[in-house]
């Protein structure tokens, strides 16, 4: 069952156990409009979310959700799919 199923313009806090060896996942978050996420590591030991840079280690795949916040956790090895922003060169 989703967070979506459950609740409505709801707010929900995700705890992740912190443990030695990183996740190697590809987390996708995917919220109804309004709804928000909050990822929390929990534990002595800071969890990693790294996935070797074969994506990225987390994506928000709901343009109009509420917040999602990701806190007290590593993230690394993730690797960009957004487009960078394009920043102008040195004027002569």
């Amino acid at each position: 069952m989703t967070a979506a199923q459950a609740l409505s313009s709801s707010s929900v806090t995700l705890k992740v156990a912190g443990s030695t060896m990183a996740y190697n996942e590809r987390v996708t978050v995917d919220l109804p409009a309004g709804d928000g996420l909050v990822i929390t590591g929990t534990g002595p030991a800071e969890p990693t979310i790294n996935d070797g840079a074969t994506g990225s280690d987390i994506s928000i795949s709901t343009a109009n959700a509420g917040p999602v916040t990701v806190t007290d956790m590593a993230v690394s090895g993730g690797k960009s799919h957004t487009a960078a922003a394009s920043t102008p060169g040195p004027q002569s």
